[in-house]
Order: C-alpha cells, then sequence, then structure tokens
C-alpha cells in the first residue's frame, strides 16, 4: 500500500479533528474557558456547537488570539462547504486551513524554506478523493506501518529542525491519529530505559506533562528529546492541598498518550503516571485487612489493564503510587499487578512510587495489629527500595511533594543520603528516580550523586498560572545544559560510573577484586559530596582519588561493553535484558550446549524464564 486513498467522509472527519485540537489547545490557555479540557478530558465536539465555544473563547482572547480563531472558522466553514465534486477546490481550501492551524497552535519556530527536508507524503486527486503517496510504505503495508512511516517523518522533521508541518504531511498525521485512536496498535517501536552497562544517558530529565504541552512542544524539537523522558501525567490538584484527600498526579488521557506515540517513535523513552490503585469498599490506612484483600482483585486487574494498554501503545515505563498503603500491602499491590500486566518485561519497566513525606507503616514479619511507623526521608527512601524489589516492580521513584508549594526535592534529603539510595537501589537492580520541585539550579547535584532519573514538569501546577510555549522550550533546554555540563565533571563521571557497576554487581557479573574496587568509588564519592565545603586543595586531592578510579574501572565497564556489541546472541524480545546481556557476557553459548546442569547456566535458570535463556544461549 503506497497510496492511502481518503474518503469525502473520512477527509471531514479529519478535519473537525484538527478543529478540535484547535480549540482544545486554546482552551488549556485560558483558565476556566473549557474546565474538562484542562483536567485532561478531552470534548469531541463534533456533538457540540462548534461556534458557540470559538465564541467562549473569542471572549477571552487577546485580540491576536481573538483573530486567529476568527480566521479559522472562516477557513474551516470554507472548507466544510466545499462540494465533493471539487476536489481540487478543497485541497486550497486545506491549505489555507493548515496555515489557520499552525497559527493557533503557536509553534515555537517558523517553518524555514531553507530547510532540507525529503518529501514524504505527495496529495493527489482521483475519482473524486485525495490519494496520499508515499514511497516508503511496502506494497503490503499495514495500518501500523502508516503510523510507523508517519512517525519517521516527524523524526526528520525534527532532525531538520522544522515544527510546521506541510499541508500533505499534516493529513498524513491527522490520519496516523484516527488509526491508533480507531484501535490499531503500532508497531512496538520502543526505546526502553535501560540499566546495564550500554546505558547512554546517566540521567534522564522526564519531562512532564498531561500531554498537550508535549504534543505542542516536546515532540517538535530534537533538544528536547536527547537523554530526556517524555513523561505523560496529570498534574493537578483542582485547588486541594491536601494529597491524601486529592492525588496530584493522575493517569493522562490515553487519547493523548497514542497521539504522543506516534510522534516520539522510538526516539526516546515514554512513561505514563498511572497512579494510586482504587479500591473498592477498603480505605487508605484503614486496618480492615480481609476488605482490603477482598477490594486487591479489581484494584490490581484494573491498574494492571491500564498498564497494558500504555505498554501496547509502546510506552517504556508505567509508574503507580504506593501512598497510605503499608509495606505488606504495598508488596501484595505490586505482586497482583505485576502478575497482570501484559508487557516485554525486557523492555518495559514498572516503576514504584512512594512519597518521602508520608510515612509507612511497616507491617513486615511482625503482628500487623503492632506495626512499626516508618518516618523520616532516609528511612523511606530505604524501605522503598526493599518494597520495590519484593514487589517484583523495576524502578524505585521518590517524590516529594507535599501539601500546597513543593520544595525541591535535594532540599529535602542529604546528598550522602541520596547517594546511598541510589547505590543500594541500583545494587537490587532497580532503576531510580526523584521528583519535586526540581529546576536548572538543582539538576547538576542529582547527575553528581547518579540518579537515574529526574522529574519536571513543563507546565505550572496552579491554574491561574500556565508556562507560554517558548518559555516551557527555554525552561528546559537550560536544565538539560546544565545536566550535561555535570557529567563532563569528576563526580558525574565518577556516579554514571558506579550505576553501571552496581548493575553489574546485581548480575554477579564482576569479580571480586573488582567488586572491591566497586566500593572503593562508592566511598570516595561520598567523601567528595561531604568535602562541599572544604578548599580547594582537599577537592583537588579528592577529584585526583575519584578520577584515578574512573580510569581503572572504565576499562572493566567499556570492555563489558565491547562483549556485549560483538558477541550478544538475544532471544525474541531480549535485546535490552540487562540479565540475558548479562549472562551473554558471562558464558559463551558454546561452553554450555548440553550442560543443563551447570550451576552456572542454573543460577541463571532459576532468574530468569528458561525457555527464553534456552533461546539466548542457541539451544532450539
Amino acid at each position: 500500500m503506497r497510496e492511502i486513498r481518503l474518503s469525502t467522509v473520512t477527509i471531514r472527519s479529519l478535519t473537525l479533528m484538527a478543529v478540535e485540537d484547535a480549540i482544545e489547545y486554546l482552551a488549556m490557555d485560558y483558565p476556566g474557558l473549557a474546565e474538562p479540557i484542562r483536567k485532561g478530558l478531552p470534548i469531541r465536539i463534533r456533538e457540540l456547537n462548534v461556534e458557540i465555544l470559538a465564541e467562549k473563547i473569542c471572549s477571552r482572547c487577546t485580540p491576536q488570539r481573538k483573530t486567529s480563531v476568527q480566521l479559522l472558522l472562516k477557513s474551516y466553514r470554507e472548507l466544510d462547504s466545499t462540494k465533493t465534486a471539487l476536489v481540487n477546490q478543497w485541497l486550497d481550501q486545506w491549505n489555507a486551513f493548515v496555515v489557520r492551524l499552525d497559527d493557533i497552535n503557536q509553534r515555537s519556530q517558523p517553518r524555514s524554506v531553507a530547510k532540507n527536508l525529503g518529501i514524504w507524503f505527495q496529495t493527489t486527486v482521483e475519482n473524486e478523493a485525495i490519494v496520499l503517496v508515499n514511497q516508503q510504505l511496502i506494497p503490503q503495508a499495514d495500518f501500523a506501518d502508516v503510523v510507523g512511516v508517519v512517525s519517521d517523518m516527524l523524526a526528520d522533521y525534527r532532525e531538520h529542525g522544522v515544527d510546521q508541518l506541510d499541508p500533505s504531511d499534516r493529513l498524513a498525521l491527522l490520519y496516523a491519529y484516527s488509526i491508533v485512536e480507531g484501535g490499531t496498535v503500532p508497531n512496538q517501536r520502543i526505546h526502553p530505559i535501560r540499566t546495564d552497562v550500554l546505558r547512554e544517558y546517566p540521567t534522564y530529565l522526564a519531562l512532564a506533562d498531561p500531554g498537550k504541552g508535549h504534543l505542542q512542544t516536546t515532540v517538535y524539537s530534537k533538544e528536547m528529546l536527547q537523554g530526556t523522558i517524555v513523561h505523560v501525567e496529570t498534574i493537578d490538584r483542582q485547588g486541594n492541598d491536601d494529597r491524601q484527600a486529592v492525588e496530584p498526579y493522575r493517569i493522562p488521557s490515553i487519547r493523548d498518550v497514542a497521539r504522543i506515540r506516534v510522534h516520539v517513535g522510538s526516539t526516546t523513552p515514554c512513561s505514563v503516571f498511572v497512579g494510586r490503585p482504587v479500591f473498592e469498599g477498603w480505605k487508605r490506612g484503614e486496618k480492615d485487612f480481609v476488605l482490603f484483600r477482598q477490594s486487591l482483585l479489581k484494584a490490581a486487574h484494573t491498574v494492571g489493564a491500564a498498564c497494558s494498554s500504555m505498554f501496547y501503545l509502546g510506552v517504556a515505563e508505567c509508574k503507580i503510587g504506593m501512598d497510605g498503603l503499608t509495606s505488606n500491602q504495598a508488596i501484595e499491590v505490586m505482586q497482583a499487578i505485576a502478575g497482570n500486566v501484559i508487557r516485554d518485561r525486557s523492555r518495559q519497566r514498572l516503576s514504584a512510587a512512594f512519597n518521602i513525606n508520608t510515612p509507612i507503616m511497616d507491617d513486615r514479619g511482625v503482628d500487623r495489629a503492632n506495626a512499626v511507623e516508618v518516618t523520616g526521608h532516609t528511612e523511606i527512601a530505604c524501605l522503598a527500595i526493599d518494597l520495590t524489589s519484593s514487589g517484583d516492580f523495576d524502578k524505585v521513584t521518590l517524590d516529594g511533594a507535599i501539601d500546597g508549594k513543593s520544595v525541591p526535592f535535594l532540599k529535602q534529603m542529604k546528598p550522602e543520603a541520596l547517594i546511598d539510595f541510589v547505590h543500594r537501589a541500583h545494587e537490587k537492580g532497580l532503576e531510580t528516580y526523584i521528583s519535586a520541585g526540581m529546576d536548572a539550579s538543582n539538576i547538576g547535584d542529582a547527575v553528581r550523586i547518579g540518579i537515574g532519573g529526574v522529574g519536571m514538569g513543563i507546565r505550572l501546577h496552579e491554574d491561574n498560572q500556565v508556562k507560554e510555549i517558548t518559555h516551557i522550550k527555554r525552561d528546559a533546554l537550560e536544565v538539560l545544559r546544565k545536566r550535561d555540563e555535570a557529567w563532563t565533571e569528576a563526580a558525574g563521571k565518577a556516579a554514571a560510573l558506579l550505576a553501571k557497576l552496581d548493575w553489574l554487581r546485581s548480575g554477579e557479573a564482576i569479580t571480586q577484586e573488582q567488586d572491591e574496587r566497586r566500593d572503593d568509588l562508592f566511598v570516595q564519592l561520598k567523601e567528595y559530596h561531604r568535602s562541599s565545603g572544604a578548599d580547594r586543595e582537599t577537592k583537588e586531592r579528592l577529584t585526583g582519588k575519584l578520577n584515578r578510579l574512573i580510569d581503572e574501572l572504565s576499562l572493566v565497564v567499556n570492555q563489558r561493553a565491547e562483549t556485549l556489541k560483538q558477541g550478544e546472541i538475544r532471544g525474541p524480545g531480549d535485546e535490552f535484558d540487562p540479565i540475558f546481556a548479562i549472562a551473554a557476557a558471562q558464558v559463551k553459548a558454546d561452553e554450555i550446549k548440553g550442560k543443563e546442569t551447570d550451576p552456572e547456566l542454573k543460577a541463571y535458570l532459576e532468574r530468569r524464564d528458561a525457555e527464553s535463556l534456552k533461546c539466548l544461549m542457541g539451544y532450539q
């Protein structure tokens, strides 16, 4: 299928979809205008009076925006009234309509004709139908292939710094939107968050937004997709500062997630905050453990279904909140969710989110009625690692949100405590992440500590304060610049190296001597952070020690990486699994064939699915 034939009915439907998007983008920038849209509840305006909603917008807009809305409506009326027989005239009207859409969507950069974009979709007319022609599509292409080509097209636009699509390409994008919203699962072009020696970015910046901000800004910027995670979540307290009454972070619209995945493809990881499991009848904090278990089935199945839907779309990570659960309850919830989620375990992660300002009742191994209340940021962080590991989740997340305006996370936990947290979590094979009030002023410290991911909202939480698109991009790029600078420092290099060594240690893939030197690196990194107020001579001495350890231990990691790149044998769907990578590096296939009782192989078989590992090692 090199041609996509669009009937008149389909074209009108896509056009109305574009009008709906424009209305939603505008409403998002004007608080109180269309509250459901601002909360992530898209309104299908084909069932409403478009012009009435547009009039409300015009009453709140600046004169310039008001003119843009009026021109959009005029262009839409002309497009909608064009007769079927006049398809060529319809194309002219469509081109004018696209210009109005770009004015409404406020792209941060005007399209430049000097860019050398390749030709993607061309529009022709045939038998009163619009035909989109693309040579990259194979003759047997299906809907998922169409979405893949559109993703490649969008990546090409980003590569050339162009964020306003040609009219034909815009029509193809809308068609791709309709495909994924119609239930077609796109090809699994997943960029995973790796936890092995081949990890490219030591500290990811997770740009968080409910969706529309990403679709206006993030997905059109090459710079904003380098070393970032496109994180989609609803960030809103609805005027209520009580985190127990209203969860500040909740699941976004899957419609927006689907569209973001069309844009991002395999360029960078995408993640979603699913939120706290919702129980039936049982309330968080209650001591009725029988009712908790009776409610667990529905809670786990609902969250599992939501995560599976996100994973089907190619999301690399789903995050679930654990607030208000005891230790045993959190473990039971995670195990139940992990057992119900359909995903590629080697590339798609489950993340457990714990708030360091919310005490946890630790009822493991004791009488539930006499549980111990765990308070204190450091103690909660340590407990979170154990619970995440026991719950069969892959990533431990610490959130520093409080009732009211967020305080930067790194002002709530001391660097030494965070280094311990990160080191211990990585030793268990987990990924790490923090969020709350983070910006360019503290991203460097996160890098020097070795935290795997840092969350930052690209829009402010308050309903009456919304960042302009150009400010969002400017702020994000400044954070990324500061992060990249920290990577070049001795502490930044040491922290990144320690993380890789810790992950190797989690798979028992380093020698005892290397493990001892890994411990030395950890001790020296902590000592470096303790000396933040020390004199210049002391800092230079500690930096020298770090650099010597970096030179020595980098050889271990680099050799491991080269082994994986050159000789790794992978099974279906396992190309990014760190455990399989360790197995391939440690044991050669020709040495273990026919030795199923080999103790070294047996250890790996106990770690992961036996059939997958046999496939990895060359068994038939």
